[in-house]
C-alpha cells in the first residue's frame, strides 16, 4: 500500500543486527546509536561551551575524521568501523552527493557518541563478561544461518564479503551490553510517583487514548495531470474501484479497486496524505496529494471514531508514559554534558550539524518515541 509508512529492517544478505534484549527504552536510545539513525538535530539547551572562547583546543592532525578528548579517530579508523556497521545494520552511503555527505556527517556524530559513552562506562567499571558476548554471538549465528560449523562458515563468509571480522562484531555485542547497562544506571535513579500522575494527564491524554481510525481506497499515478482528470471522473460518477483497477500505479491495492485492506490511524499515513485523509467526510473523494509514491487520489469507505483516555483506567500506562519520558530526558541531559566534557572535535567534512548536541529523538514531547 503506497501511502503507508513502511518500516525497513536494516540486512545485508539476512545478515541482522546481533542486539541483547531490547526495551522501549532502550530502542529509543541506543538504537539512535547502533542503528545510525539520523543524528542532525539536537535538543535547544544553552551549553556553557560557547561562553568561553579561550578554551584550546589542539588542532586535529590532517589524517583525522574526528576526536574525543585525546584521541583521534583517523579517516582510515572510521572506514574500519563504517565497514562493521554496514556489516551488522546493513547501513549503506547514499549515492548521491548531498545524501553521502550528510551520512558521512551522520556516522561520525554517531561513533562519536558511542566513544563518549565506552569512555563512561570505563570510568563506570562497567565489564560485560566474554561469556555472555560469545553466547549472544552463538544464537545470533544460529538464528542467521543455522547451528554448527556450517552456520559458522556461513557467517565468517558473510563478514569476509562486506570487509568485517568476528573480532568487529564480538566488540560491537559488548558494546551494546555495556551501553545498555550505562543507561541503566543514568536512567534508574528517575522515579515517578503516583500523586504527580493527576496533573501528568492531560498531557497524554492524547497518546493514551484510541485514536480515530479510517477505512480508504486509494488511486496513485505518475501525474498531477491525471490524478485531476480522476478526480473530476469521480465527481462524474465513476466508480472509484473501477478507476483503481485500470489507473493505480499501486500493486498491493488496485486489484481489490483501490481499498487499503484494513482500517488505519493518521500515524501510519505519510503526513501530507494524513491530513487530506483524516479532514474528508466519508464518502467524499478527496486530493490531488503528492507523497513519495506518486499523486495519490483516495476515498474514505469509513470511520472509526477515537476513544478519549479515562484517567482512572490510565494510570498504569500513564505511569509508565511519563517515566520513560523522563528517564529520555535524564539521559538527553547527561550525554550533551558528556559530549561538551569529553571536548569532541570534528574534521570539516565529518561535522555533524550540532557537533556539541546530544542526537536527536532522545528528548522527544510525549507522544514521541518508539
Amino acid at each position: 500500500m503506497q501511502t503507508l509508512e513502511r518500516p525497513v529492517t536494516a540486512t545485508v544478505d539476512g545478515f541482522r543486527s546481533p542486539r541483547p534484549p531490547r526495551t522501549r527504552l532502550r530502542r529509543t536510545l541506543v538504537g539512535l546509536i547502533v542503528a545510525l539513525v539520523t543524528l542532525v538535530s539536537a535538543l535547544a539547551v544553552p551549553t556553557l561551551m560557547g561562553l568561553f572562547p579561550s578554551v584550546y583546543s589542539p588542532p586535529l592532525p590532517a589524517d583525522a575524521a574526528f576526536a574525543v578528548k585525546n584521541r583521534v579517530v583517523t579517516v582510515d579508523e572510521y572506514g574500519k568501523r563504517l565497514k562493521t556497521i554496514e556489516a551488522l545494520y546493513g547501513a549503506q552511503a547514499p549515492t548521491d552527493p548531498a545524501g553521502a555527505d550528510r551520512f558521512r556527517r551522520d556516522t561520525a556524530k554517531a561513533m562519536s557518541v558511542a566513544d563518549v559513552m565506552e569512555n563512561a562506562e570505563a570510568d563506570r567499571n562497567i565489564v560485560i563478561p566474554d561469556t555472555k558476548v560469545r553466547q549472544q554471538l552463538t544464537d545470533m549465528i544460529t538464528a542467521q544461518y543455522g547451528p554448527g560449523p556450517d552456520g559458522y562458515q556461513k557467517f565468517t563468509a558473510g563478514l569476509a564479503a562486506v570487509g568485517s571480522s568476528e573480532p568487529d562484531v564480538l566488540d560491537e555485542i559488548r558494546q551494546q551490553y555495556a551501553s545498555a547497562e550505562l543507561i541503566k544506571q543514568i536512567t534508574d535513579p528517575v522515579q515517578v510517583a503516583d500523586s504527580e500522575l493527576p496533573a501528568e494527564f492531560p498531557k497524554y491524554a492524547a497518546r493514551l487514548g484510541t485514536p480515530e481510525q479510517r477505512r480508504l481506497s486509494n488511486i496513485v499515478v505518475p501525474s498531477q495531470d491525471q490524478a485531476n482528470d480522476i478526480l473530476a471522473q469521480l465527481k462524474g460518477g465513476a466508480p472509484f474501484a473501477d478507476l483503481a483497477r485500470t489507473q493505480s500505479l499501486d500493486a498491493a491495492t488496485k486489484a481489490a479497486g483501490g481499498d487499503f485492506g484494513q482500517n488505519v490511524t493518521a500515524d501510519k499515513l505519510q503526513a501530507p496524505y494524513a491530513q487530506a485523509a483524516f479532514a474528508a467526510p466519508k464518502g467524499q473523494p478527496f486530493g490531488p496529494v503528492q507523497t513519495s509514491q506518486g499523486w495519490n487520489v483516495g476515498l474514505v469507505t469509513d470511520v472509526i471514531p477515537g476513544k478519549p483516555a479515562d484517567f482512572a483506567q490510565s494510570q498504569i500506562p500513564l505511569k509508565q508514559a511519563v517515566t520513560t519520558d523522563r528517564k529520555i530526558a535524564a539521559w538527553s541531559s547527561w550525554l550533551e554534558n558528556e559530549l561538551q566534557s569529553e571536548n569532541v572535535r570534528f574534521a570539516d567534512p565529518y561535522r555533524p550539524a550540532d557537533p556539541d548536541g546530544a542526537p536527536a529523538g532522545l528528548g522527544g514531547a510525549p507522544g514521541q518515541g518508539g
